[in-house]
């Protein structure tokens, strides 16, 4: 994921899709899609049209900005410590004795400006990202019903614990970015269709949501240039997503996703290169998705 910062102007202007790089077509708009597809209630009516729109608004541009934003204010490069040339020097408190309470505050709060005043020309465009997105996101969450307010919950717990994680010096969770970005927005475009006490009729919708995150996984790796990992993870996730079909008794969709599969599997061989792989069987991959969100709402 890109962590240059947005500036003011940006962030207002172009939230455009955070995740979707042209190399990758599998992003959380086609989640979005898929989830509501899967709920078995789209149609050309007002409603359903202005809660699909609501539906791609947060999924893609509004939670990947937070997740943008918080991942470049955790990111180790931003300092920590200060060079003697960057304190801010106050002028001296009068009367005021060295190592007396009144001094020894003094001294904090002039080491705080001084890191303030260096931070704050890399924290002003993420800031300004995340005071824009988050209360969008809790309005629209709020609009779209109680479940999409549970789930966004949970979302954010994640990107604190991925910010959390980043400032502790650890490695970005490829998996856990995945899983933000592919299955929440799978379940944005899901939930926001379906009434909170009609989720317990639903539990075979929940499992897509993971294969999408796999399949997104799979692709993240091959761009990355891990083209063995990928492409193995990339086949057992989508032979797991036809066994889901088949368990669930829909035979004909399985076939049809099979079938899908099977070129992809027989291409991996001729395509050295990952991208040059991704290029030409992604489409597939992309219509395995909407098989499976399809066979959800039959």
């Amino acid at each position: 994921m890109e962590t240059k910062g947005l500036g003011i102007e940006s962030v207002l202007l172009g939230l455009g899709a955070w995740w979707a790089k042209p190399r990758i077509w599998l992003g959380p708009a086609w989640a979005v899609l898929c989830g509501g597809l899967a709920s078995g209630r789209l149609g050309f009516n007002g409603r359903t049209v202005l809660v699909l729109l609501l539906s791609l608004f947060l999924g893609d541009p509004l939670l990947g900005t937070i997740w943008r934003e918080a991942s470049i204010i955790a990111s180790p490069s931003n300092p920590t410590s200060l060079s003697e040339g960057s304190k801010v020097r106050l002028s001296p408190l009068p009367y005021t004795l060295p190592g007396s309470l009144a001094d020894l505050l003094f001294r904090w709060s002039e080491e705080r400006l001084s890191w303030w005043s260096s931070v704050w020309p890399r924290f002003e465009a993420p800031l300004a990202g995340l005071a824009f997105a988050l209360p969008l996101v809790f309005v629209l969450a709020i609009l779209l019903g109680q479940s999409v307010i549970i789930l966004i919950a949970m979302a954010l717990i994640l990107v604190a614990w991925e910010s959390l994680s980043l400032h502790g010096g650890k490695k970005r969770s490829r998996l856990l970015q995945a899983f933000y970005a592919g299955g929440v927005a799978w379940l944005v475009g899901y939930l926001a269709f379906i009434p909170q006490v009609a989720l317990q009729r639903h539990g075979e919708a929940f499992p897509w949501a993971l294969i999408y995150t796999g399949v997104l996984y799979a692709f993240q790796s091959i761009d990355k240039g891990e083209r063995a990992k990928g492409m193995r993870v990339l086949n057992l996730v989508q032979i797991f997503g036809v066994t889901v079909l088949i368990l669930t008794r829909e035979p004909i969709l399985a076939g049809v996703a099979g079938l899908l599969l099977l070129p992809q599997m027989l291409l991996q061989p001729v395509f050295k290169r990952g991208r040059a792989y991704l290029r030409r069987t992604q489409f597939l991959a992309l219509m395995g998705m909407m098989v499976g969100a399809l066979a959800v709402a039959i």
